[in-house]
Order: structure tokens, then sequence, then C-alpha cells
């Protein structure tokens, strides 16, 4: 092996295994072999390099190995470069602040996303207010995990992908896109998404080759479309209870029209402005582009707003009438969850009164109470810091 492979720095922590070369491209370590197809076309087109692997194969786009030995560099992670769990580096969310992404188009047009996002999401993302998202789930690691499998399963049906490939908007809007992948033979968009796998199935899936997908899904798709000038986006689904599905959809001129008008609105108005759209975004979606919303599109989500990047010993006037107010609503429906709370438990108790020493009890009409016991598994909790909202009443 050359020593331009051989300095490979491990830059993962998590989910699938990668590593990165010198020149800053990433190899992607897979358990599996290429199917027939990929492994055709990279006899014809890639370096195949063995030594301290098994089959190492690294293409312009791509790379696939299974690592017999894992490699010994002895050099220091750039943590900037450090990928978690098969998604982006710092590095690369660096980037994606100076450009609207196809994930974050709907959230800009108030369409819920299966993550919770929203245009005030959003921008505080794209203006670097945030600390970076430790959250994660069953659903979000399975979509990580399964990406690599459903893209394998794309291959067989539309023969070797690039993957990971950055476009950007040939007019010069301030948007782009990272593709699951593309066509290699034709330039058609591949995108991997999974659901149902841990939980129920989110969102309407019509039927095989429809373009009826969530309408999260169908804007990205069309974000896609609009960067690459393809001709289809083929959104390939492993669905609970479905497998792999296969949708179809097809570039609409006057919905990429109006993405490029809103997400562009958005962008120089309130991003590169840094001016908090919370008090006009709504009104402006659908006054100015005639999008409708159902919700508020600014409304805080508190997952994200606990994420704030706070200044240590910075304290602020909070005096506006509904600032204040705000304050006073949050104290007073804690205030009667802990009375609900202290109700329920004194019902509780009178209900166990009741029951006494049994362990169940019919009730009219055929319900039935029981009081078993249940069994927790054990499990150790890890030692955390985090921030608690208090407010204390003045003088």
């Amino acid at each position: 092996m050359s020593s331009e492979y051989a300095k490979l720095v491990d830059v993962s922590e998590s989910g699938s295994r990668y590593y990165r070369r010198p020149d800053g491209r990433i190899i992607r370590v897979s358990d599996h072999e290429p199917n027939a197809t990929t492994q055709a076309w990279l006899g014809r087109h890639a370096e195949h390099v063995v030594s301290g692997y098994e089959s190492v194969i690294v293409t312009p786009t791509s790379y696939c190995m299974r690592v017999v030995t894992p490699p010994k560099t002895g050099e220091h992670i750039d943590t900037s470069r450090v990928r978690v769990g098969g998604g982006l580096t710092p590095a690369e969310l660096e980037a994606r602040r100076s450009r609207v992404g196809a994930s974050d188009v709907a959230s800009i047009f108030g369409i819920p996303t299966f993550k919770g996002r929203n245009a005030f999401s959003t921008w505080l993302d794209k203006t670097d207010q945030l600390e970076p998202e430790k959250r994660t789930s069953a659903a979000i690691n399975a979509g990580n995990t399964l990406e690599p499998v459903i893209l394998d399963h794309a291959e067989a049906l539309f023969g070797p992908l690039a993957r990971n490939v950055v476009v950007h908007d040939p007019q010069g809007c301030p948007i782009a896109s990272t593709l699951d992948g593309q066509v290699i033979a034709d330039g058609r968009v591949v995108e991997a998404k999974t659901s149902g796998i841990f939980g129920p199935v989110h969102g309407s899936w019509g039927e095989a080759d429809s373009a009826d997908v969530p309408d999260g899904y169908y804007i990205q798709c069309q974000t896609q479309l609009l960067c690459t000038v393809a001709e289809v986006c083929e959104l390939v689904a492993l669905l609970g209870g479905r497998g792999f599905v296969q949708f179809h959809i097809e570039p609409i001129d006057g919905v990429m029209d109006q993405i490029r008008a809103v997400t562009t609105d958005f962008f120089e108005r309130y991003v590169l402005a840094r001016r908090d759209p919370r008090s006009e975004w709504g009104d402006r979606l659908r006054d100015v582009h005639g999008v409708p919303c159902e919700c508020d599109p600014c409304e805080p989500v508190l997952e994200t707003v606990r994420r704030y990047r706070k200044v240590p010993a910075k304290v602020i006037a909070m005096d506006a009438p509904e600032q204040v107010e705000a304050v006073l609503r949050w104290q007073r429906l804690n205030d009667e969850k802990l009375s609900a709370k202290k109700a329920a438990d004194t019902a509780q108790a009178e209900v166990l009164a009741n029951l006494g020493d049994a362990e169940a009890a019919e009730l009219p009409g055929g319900g039935m109470l029981t009081h078993r016991e249940t069994t927790r598994k054990a499990h150790a909790v890890a030692e955390s810091t985090y921030r608690a909202l208090r407010f204390k009443k003045g003088k």
C-alpha cells in the first residue's frame, strides 16, 4: 500500500467506521463486498489496493473496504473532521451554514419534519447560535446504519452510484444539497429513507413508483432536482411492513421556482442579516409567497432552544410585555402541572387503598384494574451536566 493510503486517520465515533485520507477524502468501512454490478464497474474504473485490509476499493467519489486490522497512524485526530454516526463533520456543518440545504427547505416552508425542525430552528443553526446536537434515537441510528444498505439496493436497480455528492443551484441561489447517491450512467438522483424500523411508519407513503411521499421529503427531492437539473429523483425507502419501496419524483418547474424564491428570501432577509424571523416569517410566507401555514413556522422548539450557546455571566433585561407574559404563563402552567400531579397522586393512593391486598379488580363494563410486579432492566446512568430553567419571584 502506498504511503498516501497508509496514512489514514480514524474519524469515527459511533455507527459506521470512517477513515480520512490526507487529502481530506473519506473512506467508509463496510462489512460487505460491493454487489456484482458495482464490482464490475469498479474493476474498470477504480484503483484496487490490498495491504492490511481486505478489498480496499478507492474511486474518485466513493470508497468501500473491509477492515482486517485498524490503521496505525499515531496522528493527532483533528476534531473538526470527526464524523459522528455517519453524519457530517463540524467542518462540513460549517460549510452548510453558508447555504440552505435540501433538508432545510421544508422547515422554511413551515412543513413539519421528522426531527421537529422549523424555520426558527433552521435560522438558529445557520446563524451558528446552537451547541452541537447530542440527541439521538433508535430511529436516527437505524437511518444512519441502513443508508448504505438502501444505496446498495439502489445500485442493484439503477447501476453504480456516486455517493455523498455535493451540488449547488446552477442559477446561483444560496441553495445546495448533499445527495445520498447519483446514478453515474444518467445522473438520476437517489435519495435513501427509512421509516417504521423502530415504531410506527411516519408520514403518508403511497403506492410504489408514485410521487406520493411525505411533504417534507417531496420538497427535499424537488430541491435536489433543482440543483442537479436531473430528470428524476428515485426515492428508495425501507419501510416497516413493506420492505424496499421505490418512489419516482419528477421536477416541477413551479415548485422549484417557489423553492428558489422562498429560500433566497429567508436566507438573505434573516440569516445574512442575523434578524430574528419569529415576528414576521409566517405572515411573509402567506402574504408575499402565497404559502399557507397550518401552524406557526417559527414557534420555538424546546429541544432546539435548549441548545442555545450561552455567554457566561451574561444577564439581559426581559421587560417587553410579551416576554414577561411568557415567563408568567410558563410559571402558571408549571404550577398547574404540579397541582395536577399532586391531585393524581392523591387519587392513586385512594385507588390502591381500595384495592387492598388484591392484584386486580373488575370494573363495570368489563374494565380491569391491575397492580402487578414489573421488572425494570438494570442500567447505569452516566454523570451529565445540564441547564435547568428556574423562576424566582421578585421582592
